[in-house]
């Protein structure tokens, strides 16, 4: 790409070879609408600015086709979230406790319809025994609110989750307060470490977290 000294004598074939150089970088047609929309973001605002007149250059430019298509995220099934519950269970190399926090982010996942820094950021305070309530989500140390308005309604908490609910509460000394899963600082859990489940179930429980449940 050749750097361009004046906006204004930026074209809509300018931005469409933009967007095919990233293409050849190995950019998808995702990050690729997101790199145009941030473009015409700027022209918009330089429009606004009096910097330039006329229509935004980047409005009519087209994705290139040989641009790779989003990869489809696969939900998963009741049969399959038993079967990895069932492997947690039965690790030999990891304490009962770690087991216990690897079930039960896969049950908030699956059974309460969280997303992980939902989990994350769900606390002992806001579980009644029946109900989860959804305040908060958590991505590395920052803390937002939950994603859409539905999110944050509470959620029922069914009986395999709140059997493992329990479970943890009883290993970690029954605490009143502070987040559900949490590391050994008593700081939310890294659900991307790959230390917090073994090995052999990493990679099931990462598709677990974000292909969540599927509807029957």
């Amino acid at each position: 790409m050749n750097a361009l000294e004046d906006p204004r004598d930026f074209k809509t074939v300018d931005a469409a070879n933009t967007l095919s150089y990233f293409t050849g970088k190995g950019w998808g047609r995702r990050s690729l609408k997101h790199a145009k929309s941030l473009l015409s973001g700027i022209f918009t605002y330089a429009k606004n600015l009096g910097v330039l007149d006329g229509v935004n250059p980047v409005q009519g430019t087209i994705i290139p086709r040989k641009a790779a298509a989003p990869a489809e995220t696969h939900a998963s099934t009741p049969d399959e979230v038993v079967a990895v519950l069932d492997v947690l269970r039965r690790v030999k190399d990891l304490d009962q406790r770690s087991k216990l926090q690897a079930q039960t982010a896969v049950a908030l996942m699956f059974f309460a319809g969280l997303r992980p820094g939902e989990a994350r950021g769900a606390r002992w305070e806001d579980y009644d025994g029946k109900t989860l309530s959804v305040k908060r989500s958590v991505w590395r140390k920052h803390i937002t609110d939950p994603k859409t308005a539905s999110a944050a309604k509470p959620v029922l908490v069914i009986e395999p989750l709140r059997e493992l609910l329990a479970k943890l509460r009883e290993a970690e000394s029954n605490p009143a307060s502070g987040p559900i899963l949490r590391g050994m600082k008593g700081k939310p859990l890294n659900l991307g470490q790959r230390s917090a489940t073994p090995k052999t179930t990493a990679l099931p429980i990462r598709s677990l977290l974000s292909g969540r449940a599927s509807t029957p």
